[in-house]
């Protein structure tokens, strides 16, 4: 949950410091999660009684670690991303707005004190 907030947070204020927040929360949370497992599989192996529920929550646990690793994907792209808003503060309509750069866009047409907000991702540089 809090790891969704932080991650929503960054899309809709594309603040850097919010991203080392996530990176460190994801890991920390990782860890904690992964070492719960591991006691959960020790007293697992060792027990018999409560062994149903206790792999059961062994079984949440990895997919909130899956989870984890999808938001981590989604936050290292968005970092490869610009936002870019596009204000209209005249009286007459922007028609044919070409963006060029690293990635082609194009915006048909702005109305009048209208706003447009575009999503491009910057092209990664390749060594060779």
């Amino acid at each position: 949950m809090l790891s969704s907030l932080i991650y929503f947070t960054y899309y809709f204020t594309s603040y850097n410091l919010i991203v080392y927040l996530e990176y460190a929360f994801i890991f920390l949370a990782g860890a904690a999660c992964f070492i719960i497992l591991l006691r959960i599989l020790n007293h697992v192996k060792k027990h018999k009684r409560y062994r149903i529920p206790l792999l059961l929550t062994s079984g949440f646990i990895l997919i909130s670690g899956v989870i984890a690793i999808i938001y981590f994907r989604n936050l290292t792209t968005l970092l490869d991303t610009m936002r870019i808003n596009f204000v209209n503060e005249s009286q007459y309509v922007l028609t044919d707005i070409k963006i060029s750069g690293c990635q082609k866009k194009q915006v048909e047409n702005i109305a009048p004190k209208a706003s447009q907000t575009v999503w491009i991702r910057m092209a990664l540089l390749r060594m060779k």
